[in-house]
C-alpha cells in the first residue's frame, strides 16, 4: 500500500458474560470498547461496569447491539423496521450510561449475524446510517471496509471506522470464515504474525493463500478468543511501537 496510514486502534467486544478479570485485562489493552447492549448479551449491571472502567482508563465507549438468541450469531436478518426498533432500544442503554459518566458515546458496532446482515444489504445499511445520523450525531460506525455499511455511512455523512479482525480467518473476497469452519479462529501467534505483516504491507493472507488488502482503522480482538488478554496486550505493544504505518 502506498502512502502513510495512521496506526489503527485496537477494539474489543465486552460485557458478553466474560469473567470480570478478563474484562479488566482487555480494557487495559484496547483503545475502544464495544459494550453489549442487552440484545445478544449484557444487562444494566454489565453495561455500568464496562462503561465505568472504560471511562476510568480513557477507553472509547461504544455500543454493541445484537440479535437475541444463539448469542446473536444466528437467525434470519431483521426487516428495516425491526432493525430500527432494535437499535432504538439497545444503543441508548450504553449511551445513557456513558452520559452518566460524563462522556459521549464514541461509536457503534453491530454484533455477529446483525453485523454481517447489514453489511450485505443496502436497505439495512441505510437504515442504520440514517438512525445514527439522526439520533446519535458525532458517533462513528465500525464495520468492515468496502461493504454496504461503508457506502451508507458516506451517504449519511457519518464517520466510519473500517475494521479488521485480528483473531478471525478471511476468505479471499474479504468475508470472514464462518465460525465452526476450519480456519475460522487464529491462534495468538498467528494473529500477531498477521498484524506484523499488515503493518508492513497493508494486506493479510486469506485461507487460500491470496493476499487481501485491508484498509482498516481498527483491529478487533474477541473476548472469547482463547488467550485474548495476552493477545490484546501484545498487539497493543506492537501498535504503539509502530507509530504511523507505511
Amino acid at each position: 500500500m502506498g502512502g502513510t496510514r495512521l496506526k489503527p486502534l485496537l477494539n474489543c467486544d465486552l460485557g458478553e458474560g466474560e469473567p470480570r478479570e478478563r474484562t479488566d485485562g482487555l480494557l487495559r489493552a484496547v483503545h475502544l470498547a464495544n459494550i453489549a447492549c442487552g440484545g445478544h448479551a449484557g444487562d444494566a449491571d454489565s453495561i455500568a461496569i464496562c462503561v465505568a472502567l472504560a471511562v476510568e482508563l480513557g477507553v472509547g465507549v461504544g455500543a454493541h447491539p445484537g440479535l437475541p438468541g444463539d448469542f446473536g450469531r444466528g437467525g434470519p436478518p431483521p426487516s428495516a423496521a425491526e432493525l430500527e426498533a432494535l437499535l432504538l432500544e439497545q444503543i441508548p442503554r450504553v449511551e445513557s450510561s456513558a452520559r452518566r459518566q460524563g462522556v459521549r458515546l464514541h461509536h457503534v458496532k453491530l454484533h455477529g449475524a446483525l453485523y454481517h446482515a447489514v453489511e450485505a444489504d443496502t436497505a439495512l445499511a441505510d437504515t442504520t446510517a440514517s438512525l445514527l445520523a439522526r439520533r446519535h450525531p458525532g458517533t462513528a460506525w465500525v464495520g468492515q471496509p468496502g461493504r454496504a455499511t461503508e457506502a451508507a455511512a458516506r451517504r449519511a455523512g457519518i464517520a466510519f471506522l473500517p475494521e479488521g479482525f485480528l483473531d478471525r480467518g478471511y476468505v479471499s473476497d474479504g468475508r470472514l470464515v464462518p465460525r465452526g469452519a476450519e480456519g475460522a479462529l487464529l491462534e495468538p501467534t498467528a494473529a500477531l504474525e498477521r498484524l506484523g505483516g499488515w503493518l508492513s504491507t497493508g494486506s493479510v493472507k486469506a485461507t487460500d493463500g491470496a493476499e487481501l488488502q485491508l484498509p482498516v482503522a481498527t483491529w478487533c480482538v474477541h473476548a472469547d478468543t482463547p488467550g485474548s488478554v495476552e493477545l490484546a496486550r501484545a498487539a497493543r505493544r506492537r501498535l504503539d511501537a509502530a507509530g504511523s504505518v507505511s
